[in-house]
Formats: structure tokens, C-alpha cells, sequence
């Protein structure tokens, strides 16, 4: 007679959840934040994480990828804003009109007339 009976210090089957890279995934979030009014406050940062989560070898390797490219758009379209930003302001400063704001000047200032 036989009897089977069940190990009384079996486990139960627990799920192995892969490992997320916390590198890649701030990466992608940076990049992605980098598109909505952050620019370069982001974008930097995104590229820097991505490329130290791809040195770490870890597996999201596309999500490091996407962070990187998202992060370099969004950083040189900040720096081209810049650009444009400085040239207005150097075009609206030499081509500044004198204007009835900034008072009279001495062409437009009337004259008494002497009539007797």
C-alpha cells in the first residue's frame, strides 16, 4: 500500500515579473515631457539617462533609444527657439522707431510763430 502525500513545505507558484529599468523608463517619460512645454529642462536629462541606462546593458533598450531621440529633438528645437528669441530681439532693437512714447523730438516740436 501506497501512499502519496504532499510536501508540507511546498511553495506556491509565484509569477516572475521581469525587471524594469528605471533608467529607460525616465527616459522615455523625459523625452516624451520634453514635447510638452519643457524643452530642454527635460530633454538633457533625458538624453544623460538614457545613455546610462544602454551602458548598463539593461533589456528596454528601445524604450533608452526613444528617450535619447525624443530628448535630442526636443533639445534642438529648444536651442533653434533660442536662436530666433535673441535675433527678435536684436531686430526689434535696431530697428527701433522713435515713436510719440518716447516724446517729442526736436524736428516735431512746435514753433512760435512771431506774426505782429
Amino acid at each position: 500500500m501506497t501512499t502519496t502525500s504532499t510536501p508540507a513545505h511546498r511553495k506556491a507558484a509565484t509569477p516572475v515579473q521581469p525587471q524594469t529599468n528605471g533608467l529607460a523608463i525616465s527616459s522615455l517619460v523625459l523625452g516624451i515631457l520634453t514635447f510638452s512645454g519643457f524643452l530642454f529642462l527635460t530633454g538633457i536629462p533625458a538624453i544623460i539617462t538614457g545613455i546610462m541606462s544602454l551602458r548598463r546593458g539593461q533589456p528596454e533598450r528601445g524604450m533608452s533609444i526613444a528617450g535619447i531621440i525624443l530628448g535630442a529633438i526636443g533639445t534642438f528645437i529648444s536651442f533653434l527657439l533660442f536662436l530666433l528669441l535673441i535675433f527678435l530681439i536684436g531686430f526689434g532693437v535696431m530697428n527701433h522707431a522713435p515713436t510719440m512714447q518716447d516724446g517729442p523730438s526736436i524736428d516735431t516740436m512746435p514753433t512760435e510763430s512771431t506774426q505782429t
